[in-house]
């Protein structure tokens, strides 16, 4: 019989294990007794340590050569028999068998693995057995020489926060038995599936990391996050991709990159002051208008004047962004209740063109801003805007005031609203390609060239990562 002995821990082995039994009538008439030999590797009594699968490897491999593949072909059969009294294989049993089949040396362990699947006891054990002891039969058949297994590999370089290892995979190779391939497409996925959850910790990590930068040079130096591989099965035949069999994926390629993005886009806004992709913003705005009124021609009245304005935005985390003062001259026309009019910078440049009819009004901007106005009661409207550049739209109640004196024209808006933001389509066309973003190639950074000699198309890149020629490096 085989025993542990409790006191030196190492394996015995009785002398009538070495020779074959004489028939299957002699194995049938001692399982009862081959059952309390196995259970005899228990040693979880007082003072004894609890022997785990791999445990009883270890210390079997002490004795390599002692057993032979039969003698344990026919301890793991009796293991996995059931009947009346015994009529389920425990988790116990199924730690045992693997136990001995570890104890094989790689000939034997191979001889064993064969028989136990003509046999149909494997396929009983890989069914039966818990994930822990799924996990060390497909690491016994590495050992056993049945296949191989592709070692951990980790990720180039140390970087703050570090992408994990990616995770080793055991060879689901064609010749092996079904049910041992399938036990170790099962494992495979389990460390693909555990891959997937410590990188998603990876993610939440940079992500973190981006959101604390307080400037375009210090997101630039976290670097970029780390790409997810692409984990397929190793060891596949030609026939498993033609049937589809344990081919795919073993973790999702593009873990945390939507995540990512989001976030990196989030950090840029806060850089340039604006609203986050996905988030909303309370716009609030006065205008003054100022405006001396005159005929110009037959039924058609001219205009010209000043507005002065404040603005500003709350975003949904608490910033206050697109503060502005200013002024505009305008210039307008008007016959029979239909009026233009111009909005001209200080500088001179246009910034605006707008209509309106019966209180019903389209205004254009420079910027791509497009709005659109409807009177709800006299005096008050309802404006809904969409600017494409900048990927915004909103709406925003107006209440309009207004007096003459002395062919002067004094107006008075009040206007409250929200905003809301997608990704900037340029912003996507700024990392895509070799660009990369803020992450990307910079020379002009690298060279230390000023702001102010940057030519209008690169600092409007640049602007669009955040710089500004307060963060500019000087």
């Amino acid at each position: 019989m085989t025993t542990v002995n409790r006191e030196s821990l190492t394996l015995t082995h009785a002398p009538e294990l070495e020779a074959p039994r004489e028939n299957a009538n002699a194995v049938g008439a001692t399982s009862r007794a081959s059952r309390s030999e196995v259970e005899a590797f228990d040693t979880s009594g007082p003072g004894s340590p609890v022997l785990q699968g791999s445990s009883v490897g270890a210390i079997a491999a002490q004795n390599v050569g002692r057993l032979d593949a039969q003698a344990v072909v026919a301890q793991v059969k009796e293991l996995m028999t059931r009947g009346a009294l015994d009529w389920m294989v425990t988790g116990e049993e199924c730690r045992h068998a693997v136990g001995l089949l570890e104890s094989l040396p790689p000939g034997e362990y191979q001889k064993a693995i064969k028989a136990l699947s003509t046999s149909g006891e494997l396929r009983v054990l890989c069914e039966t057995m818990p994930a822990e002891q799924r996990r060390e039969l497909a690491e016994s058949a590495v050992r056993g020489g049945l296949t191989t297994a592709r070692p951990a590999l980790l990720p180039p370089g140390l970087r703050d926060p570090q992408p994990p290892a990616q995770p080793p995979l055991i060879a689901n190779l064609p010749s092996l038995p079904l049910e041992l391939r399938q036990l170790i497409h099962r494992e495979n996925a389990a460390r693909g599936r555990q891959y997937e959850a410590t990188f998603n910790q990876y993610v939440d990590a940079w992500c973190k990391k981006a959101g604390g930068c307080k400037t375009p040079l210090e997101l630039r130096a976290l670097g970029p996050l780390s790409q997810p591989p692409q984990l397929l099965e190793p060891g596949l035949g030609e026939e498993d991709f033609k049937a589809r069999r344990f081919a795919g994926d073993l973790c999702s390629r593009d873990i945390g990159i939507e995540r990512a993005a989001v976030a990196l886009s989030q950090q840029v806004s806060v850089f340039r002051r604006e609203l986050s992709a996905g988030g909303f913003g309370l716009d609030f705005e006065v205008k003054l208008k100022l405006k001396a009124e005159g005929e110009v021609g037959k039924d058609t009245e001219g205009s010209a004047g000043q507005s002065f304005s404040a603005k500003g935005t709350l975003t949904q985390d608490g910033r206050i962004i697109n503060q502005d003062v200013g002024t505009e001259s305008l210039i307008g026309v008007g016959r029979h209740g239909t009026e233009l009019e111009a909005k001209f910078s200080p500088d001179g440049h246009l910034e605006a063109v707008s209509g309106e009819v019966g209180g019903f009004g389209v205004e254009l901007e420079r910027e791509g801003k497009a709005t659109f106005r409807v009177p709800v009661v006299e005096g008050v409207a309802v404006e809904t805007f969409v600017n494409r550049k900048n990927a915004t739209t909103g709406a925003t109640l107006v209440a309009k005031e207004e007096a003459h004196l002395f062919g002067w024209t004094l107006e008075g808006d009040g206007k409250i609203g929200f905003t809301s933001k997608g990704i900037d389509k340029r912003y996507y066309a700024d990392i895509g390609g070799k660009q990369e973003g803020i992450f990307g190639p910079m020379p002009e950074l690298n060279d230390r060239k000023p702001w102010t000699e940057l030519s209008p198309e690169r600092r409007g890149w640049y602007e669009r990562q955040g710089f500004s020629q307060k963060t500019w490096p000087r």
